[in-house]
């Protein structure tokens, strides 16, 4: 991630920790479990969906925008990382993070898990087992509320 200074890093690892999630999504997919990461930073500022577009329009990312029904209200811009770019750009900033660094160790984590599958490949049991225990740790700190 040569197109971000070491002062961009920092500073979108504020934005990821104060209106950012990183979340692990699981399907179903033909006759096994499918994992994929996901980042997204939710925010009114349309000021700084600009500056994310401009860091990274040639990395793969999506914006969408949400308008309420309100007319007094902003709108709503989400912008979204996919799954490959999710975790090179939390390897970059994990040092920088404060409160998402757990969430953002367990993503990286289960990447880790894919190195030297082949897809269509039987995984073994030890494999999924680790990307499920990683995928309920990351809905466990991801979890609203009261935690204790």
């Amino acid at each position: 991630m040569a197109w971000l200074t070491g002062i961009e890093k920092s500073y979108l690892a504020g934005i990821i920790d104060g209106e950012g999630s990183i979340g692990i999504c699981r399907r179903l997919r033909r006759n096994s479990i499918e994992y994929r990461c996901r980042m997204r930073i939710t925010n009114t500022s349309e000021e700084l969906m600009n500056f994310l577009e401009e860091k990274f329009k040639e990395q793969g990312y999506y914006i969408k925008i949400k308008r309420s029904r309100d007319y007094r209200r902003k709108p709503i811009y989400e912008f979204e990382l996919g799954d490959r770019l999710t975790i090179k750009f939390l390897t970059e900033v994990l040092p920088y993070l404060i409160i998402k660094k757990k969430q953002a160790e367990n993503a990286i984590k289960l990447k880790e898990t894919y190195n030297g599958y082949v897809r269509h490949k039987s995984i073994p049991t030890e494999v999924t087992k680790i990307r499920e225990e990683c995928y309920v740790l990351q809905k466990q700190l991801n979890q609203r509320g009261n935690n204790s």
